[in-house]
Order: structure tokens, then C-alpha cells, then sequence
């Protein structure tokens, strides 16, 4: 299995419907994702048989939410929760009876998708909305073949900051400069801001 890094402008979107959808949740290395992947819907495409799931929700088309995790590279499905059209509740048994706690997801070939990050542009169709970066996980069969980190950008930190916070630094820095504390009882002295990245600073200009 390799590791790769790359960098992208556009986003990778899967679209499922004209509304964002509710994502599946992913256990991976230790910790909870979100999924823009469905790979239940690949069992239907090869062949399997599924329920009748009830779609009462427009963020949730598909009737259930699965709660997945890859355990020794090998992705298995270890939870499921949703409606079925005749008003029973749905779990992993009613999926895959007999099975026990986790299903092996063998019939499943392809990419995952975990967004990672701060949200960039939210889009309301599917799993459409863009953030920082995704890591892409891909198997064959069931098995983790490699992963790959997708750095859609960098969100902006002055927006990010809640306006409480951004208040408290400009009076902060306000009363900084009048006391003339720290850097600025320099005669000329640069702002932080513009002392790490002087080539920002000059294009300002």
C-alpha cells in the first residue's frame, strides 16, 4: 500500500441528489469520519439484494445511514440504521441476515471519500461540497489498496475567526501599539503578519 500527497483546484463530487445528502461514517485508524461514498449502492449494482428502504427525508434518499470500518485493510459494514417502506425499523440484520456484528464488504471496488478540514463552498446536491482536503481511500474487493490526501485549499483565517475574537485582537493590538509593547516600541517595526510573509506585504502595496 503507498501513501501520496497531490494538490487539486476542483473538488471531487459525487452526485447523488439534488440535495445534500446525510454522509455514512467511517472508523478509520482510531478515528470517526464522515463518508461522501455510498458502497451499499455498489452491492446493488453487482447483484445484491437490498429492502425496500423508506425515503422520508430529502437529505437521506437512499433510507439508511451505515456506519463502516476498516479493520487489517479490510473494509466491513458493522452497523446500519433506517426505515423500510412497511414502517419497521432497518438494522444490519434486516440487511444481511445471519451475518452477525460486521458484514466484509467484498463486492466493493473503488474510492471512499472522508473530507477533512474546514468547509470551503457548500453545495447543496449530493456530497458536492467542497473542503480543505480529502483523503481518498481505494480498494479492490474489500481490501485497502493505497490512500491519497486531495488539499483543495486553505480557508481564510480572518473569516474563520469568529467577529468576538477578531474585536479582541484589534483592541489588543490597539492597546499594544499605544503602550508601545513588544515589537512596537521598535522605531519602525513590522507587524507579524507582514514580517512572515514579505512577499505578501509588498504586493499590498
Amino acid at each position: 500500500m503507498y501513501v501520496a500527497l497531490i494538490a487539486v483546484n476542483q473538488s471531487c463530487c459525487e452526485e447523488y441528489e439534488m440535495t445534500a445528502q446525510i454522509s455514512e461514517k467511517l472508523l478509520f485508524e482510531g478515528e470517526r469520519h464522515a463518508m461522501c461514498t455510498n458502497p451499499l449502492g455498489d452491492y446493488c449494482a453487482l447483484g445484491g439484494e437490498l429492502p425496500n428502504f423508506a425515503s422520508n427525508c430529502t437529505a437521506l434518499w437512499r433510507g439508511y445511514v451505515g456506519t463502516w470500518e476498516v479493520i487489517n485493510e479490510r473494509l466491513y459494514l458493522v452497523d446500519l440504521s433506517g426505515e423500510l417502506e412497511s414502517g419497521e425499523g432497518a438494522n444490519l440484520e434486516t440487511v444481511f441476515p445471519g451475518y452477525g456484528d460486521r458484514v466484509f464488504a467484498h463486492w466493493y471496488s473503488g474510492t471512499i471519500r472522508l473530507p477533512q478540514g474546514k468547509m470551503l463552498e457548500y453545495v447543496h446536491m449530493g456530497y458536492g461540497s467542497t473542503y480543505e482536503r480529502d483523503l481518498l481511500l481505494e480498494f479492490k474487493k474489500g481490501i485497502l489498496t493505497s490512500r491519497l490526501v486531495k488539499v483543495n485549499g486553505v480557508s481564510k483565517d480572518e473569516k474563520d475567526q469568529p467577529a468576538s475574537l477578531r474585536v479582541a485582537y484589534e483592541d489588543a493590538e490597539r492597546l499594544a501599539r499605544q503602550t508601545r509593547a513588544g515589537l512596537w516600541r521598535e522605531p519602525n517595526p513590522i507587524p507579524p503578519w507582514e514580517f512572515r510573509h514579505p512577499d505578501r506585504a509588498m504586493g499590498e502595496k
